[in-house]
């Protein structure tokens, strides 16, 4: 399923760096990498991926990483999302922090994680980030939901 994706996810973002290329304001970026098990065999593909888009996106732009994590203490096998970075510049820092993404067990909450980012980018971003011109939020998934309380449908009118 990802390979099939990839072509349609390059042009999309190339399509989106070279629009935001010519405005004043910084675009922000939010990039979730699934870091479930099951793409643990793919995972650093998927890293490689996220290094990639945050090569290509403009300079200054503000950028995110979120991943997933279980909280080993609730006794419940559910990985939620995790925010790694969020609305940095500094392209080392992001670099060193998709190096320590691993591999978390667990049931994906991918429609709450989405959810959950787009809130992170948008509405409820830290005050570390400025406004910005737009938003974008990539995802690099095998699109598998397995625990998320929250519909496709809620999430699609949210956004």
């Amino acid at each position: 399923m990802m390979i099939r994706t990839l072509p349609i996810l390059f042009l999309t973002l190339f399509a989106i760096c070279s629009i935001s290329a010519q405005n004043e304001k910084r675009p922000a970026y939010a990039i979730l990498v699934d870091n479930t098990g099951s793409l643990r065999t793919q995972l650093q593909t998927a890293i490689a991926l996220a290094k990639e888009i945050v090569k290509q996106v403009p300079a200054g732009s503000f950028i995110s990483i979120f991943g997933f994590a279980t909280d080993p203490s609730s006794g419940s096998q559910i990985a939620k999302i995790a925010i790694g970075i969020q609305c940095t510049t500094d392209r080392e820092l992001i670099g060193k922090q998709l190096n320590t993404v691993i591999t978390v067990p667990g049931q994906t909450t991918l429609i709450h994680a989405i959810h959950t980012a787009a809130q992170r980018i948008g509405s409820d971003k830290p005050e570390s980030c400025k406004d910005f011109s737009e938003r974008s939020l990539v995802l690099i998934t095998d699109g598998e939901d397995r625990a998320s309380a929250m519909k496709a449908s809620d999430l699609i009118s949210s956004l």
